[in-house]
């Protein structure tokens, strides 16, 4: 099974330096970024057996242009959603107060998995939960496929970690190994699960060349 994993493109609200929401739409940049992605996906005559979409606006709107563009349609998985927030830090200007302390506790609790801003949200493991979720349906549903997953970054990292370390992962590796990750707009990752092996294979990590 070859997955190929995307990054929604730039939203209005991440151009504004502010906190995305879950109905953030793209900006016109994001748009500009998901057609580029898609032309260059059409162009590698890239045929997929099954497009994901996470339900989040964003998400939802890049896979509507890239489907669109290579003429696939597409499903939404909840299960790959961005990690979810309070309500109260959504929208935010980096200046405001609660949103201050929240990048404050953030930074300071980086490593651990289980932190949630006061005790809301989700935490990174809730997150990495998700992604053996998802993972568990690819390999019930999908072995032997071309997948492609429009997704978020926090959520991909989460999963790719997750891939590489295992279901009984040390929380320090797998700090490290999320914390080593980036993953830009609309970057391209090419994750291979070898069946025989049992195993996934990083092919490429968040290619995006398409913006140049």
């Amino acid at each position: 099974m070859n997955l190929y994993f995307v990054r929604h493109g730039v939203t209005r609200e991440r151009e504004n330096k502010k906190s995305q929401k879950p109905d953030s739409p793209l900006s016109k940049e994001g748009e500009r970024q998901a057609l580029l992605l898609a032309k260059r996906l059409k162009k590698q005559n890239l045929k997929f057996d099954v497009v994901f979409a996470s339900p989040f606006k964003r998400a939802r709107e890049t896979a509507e242009i890239i489907s669109r563009e290579i003429g696939a349609e597409f499903e939404l998985m909840d299960t790959i959603h961005e990690k979810a927030s309070a309500e109260y830090l959504l929208g935010k200007d980096p200046t405001d107060k609660i949103f201050v302390e929240y990048l404050k506790q953030l930074h300071e609790f980086w490593e651990d998995l289980d932190w949630k801003f006061r005790g809301e949200g989700e935490s990174l493991r809730d997150v990495t939960m998700r992604a053996q979720r998802f993972e568990k349906h690819l390999l019930k549903n999908h072995l032997g496929q071309d997948v492609l997953a429009v997704s978020h970054g926090t959520f991909g990292r989460c999963f790719i970690a997750s891939c590489m370390l295992g279901e009984n992962f040390e929380d320090n590796s797998f700090s490290k190994i999320f914390q080593s990750m980036k993953m830009d707009n609309t970057g391209l990752t090419l994750l291979e699960y070898v069946e025989e092996e049992k195993k996934w294979t990083v092919r490429f990590l968040n290619d995006h060349s398409h913006l140049s």
